[in-house]
């Protein structure tokens, strides 16, 4: 013989057990769970990502500046061989050729804090990962892009008069790069990633 369904009546006195676990929460019942929860968990998990492991996130970082710093050491090279070339002496006034001096600094400053994080995983945590080494080659990383940009946009300022077609359009090339290379690496993530 069948079990008969637990009955509810409308009078809340005679509501079973059943009937409330099964229930679905009212609009007041959830608002006070998420009150009730710290800031943090207050946003729904995503359904398409996941949280990593220091090691992970250690060896992403790791990867991540294996990726950036051949780039960089190729745009380093290219700035050098510009230097001992006939038309930097003669093609450049000496205002443009401080700047692309500058933007040498600049480019080693870059290669500089994007290496950090490999020197230093060597020499001080070297058997352990750490939240402070991930933290800290966040930093070193993120960082290098700033002086990286304002090289890139040097450098576009320099060749543009070098360039007589172009050079009435250098300082307009030159803020351009820089805004767009400012969106794209230090603007974009942040919108991105408060979603």
């Amino acid at each position: 013989m069948p079990l008969a369904k637990p009955h509810s009546s409308g009078d809340p006195s005679t509501t079973s057990q059943h009937d409330l676990a099964n229930s679905p929460p009212d609009v007041t019942t959830r608002y006070l769970q998420a009150a009730s929860l710290p800031n943090d968990d207050r946003t729904p998990p995503q359904p398409d990502s996941q949280p990593e492991s220091l090691k992970d996130q250690a060896t992403h970082i790791l990867d991540e500046a294996r990726t950036v710093l051949p780039g960089i050491q190729a745009l380093f090279g290219f700035q050098l061989i510009a230097v001992f070339s006939d038309r930097f002496a003669t093609g450049l006034t000496e205002a443009e050729q401080r700047l692309h001096f500058a933007s040498i600094v600049l480019v080693v400053l870059a290669i500089g804090l994007v290496m950090t994080p490999a020197a230093y995983h060597r020499q001080i945590d070297s058997n352990r990962i750490t939240k402070d080494f991930v933290d800290l080659s966040s930093w070193l990383i993120a960082g290098a892009l700033v002086p990286l940009m304002v090289a890139l946009s040097l450098d576009v300022y320099v060749v543009a008069q070098a360039l007589p077609a172009v050079s009435p359009y250098g300082a307009a090339a030159a803020v351009g790069s820089f805004g767009l290379l400012f969106v794209l690496w230090l603007i974009l993530p942040r919108v991105r990633g408060g979603r």
